[in-house]
C-alpha cells in the first residue's frame, strides 16, 4: 500500500491489551480489514448476542456473527469503588462487540452491542466510522 506494514490490533481498558492481532507483514491478505485472531496468551469467543443473560458457552457457528467475549491474564475482576462486575464468574469478559467470524477464524467488527462507542469522554458512531474508512484506499 505505501511500502510499509500495518499492525492492526484490538484491545479494551478492561485488559490493559492487545487482545487479537493481524499484521499485514505475516498474514494472509484476506485478514487485513480484520482485528485478527487471539493474541498469546488470549482466547476469544464469539457467542450469541443475548436479550437477556448472556452465556459464555452459546458460541456461534463458524461463518456466524455474535458478540466477542475474551478471556486471559489481564482482565480485570471489578471496577474501581463499584460493585459492577466487567465479567462472568468464569473469567470471561463480554467486549460488547458485534463481530463476524470466519471459517479461518479471523475477526472483523460489524457493529457494538449499543450501537456507541464511548472513548475518552466522546462518544464514536460506528455508522459514521464505516463511512470514513470505506473511502481510505
Amino acid at each position: 500500500m505505501f511500502g510499509c506494514h500495518f499492525l492492526n490490533t484490538f484491545g479494551m481498558t478492561e485488559n490493559c491489551s492487545n487482545v487479537t492481532t493481524m499484521h499485514t507483514a505475516f498474514d494472509p491478505e484476506e485478514s487485513w480489514t480484520t482485528i485478527g485472531k487471539p493474541s498469546y496468551f488470549w482466547n476469544a469467543r464469539v457467542v450469541e448476542i443475548a436479550e437477556a443473560e448472556a452465556k459464555a458457552d452459546a458460541q456461534v457457528p463458524p461463518s456466524g456473527r455474535g458478540q466477542l467475549i475474551v478471556k486471559g491474564p489481564q482482565n480485570i475482576s471489578q471496577y474501581y469503588l463499584s460493585e459492577k462486575k466487567p465479567m462472568l464468574d468464569d473469567g470471561w469478559l463480554f467486549a460488547r462487540d458485534v463481530v463476524d467470524v470466519n471459517e479461518s477464524g479471523w475477526m472483523q467488527i460489524v457493529d457494538r452491542v449499543d450501537q456507541t462507542v464511548l472513548s475518552g469522554g466522546e462518544n464514536i458512531y460506528l455508522k459514521r466510522w464505516r463511512c470514513f474508512s470505506r473511502n481510505i484506499h
